[in-house]
């Protein structure tokens, strides 16, 4: 049985929130009020009820597998503030298939967005134009 938690929300001069496994902690919530000094967000990995995600504008870096294995996530925005995307962050999302990429470049690892099918052209495209060499599959 899933528990329900209404809302989370973060300390205003939090700058790294750690991982957060929906799936594994059984937790149905309706929203998160994202700190804003956040600057380093670990994610939430293993979920598979988000379909939308915008991640906060001040996310610097998006740390390893911080959204891997989302099975319902379909559309990611990421801010004009983002600078790195470390290894595995969005690997085996299989829905994925929309990236809104902000117009500077970034700093990856080689497969930030490994195994993820749905990907088409368009999208890698806009991937790829911020530096990204790694593969999709």
């Amino acid at each position: 049985m899933r528990g329900t938690l209404k809302r989370i929300v973060f300390p205003k001069n939090v700058k790294i929130v750690p991982g957060i496994s929906e799936t594994a902690y059984s937790l149905k919530f309706d929203g998160i009020t994202w700190p804003e000094a956040l600057e380093i967000w670990n994610g939430f990995y293993n979920d598979d009820s988000i379909t939308e995600l915008v991640i906060p504008n001040g996310v610097k870096v998006i740390n390893s597998g911080s959204f891997s294995t989302m099975k319902s996530l379909t559309t990611v925005t990421i801010p004009d503030s983002v600078e790195v995307i470390l290894n595995e962050a969005f690997k085996d999302c299989p829905q994925l298939s929309t990236v809104n990429m902000p117009a500077h470049a970034i700093t990856y690892e080689p497969q930030s967005f490994i195994n993820c099918p749905k990907l088409g052209i368009a999208a890698q495209k806009a991937i790829k134009d911020t530096g990204y060499t790694g593969s999709f599959k």
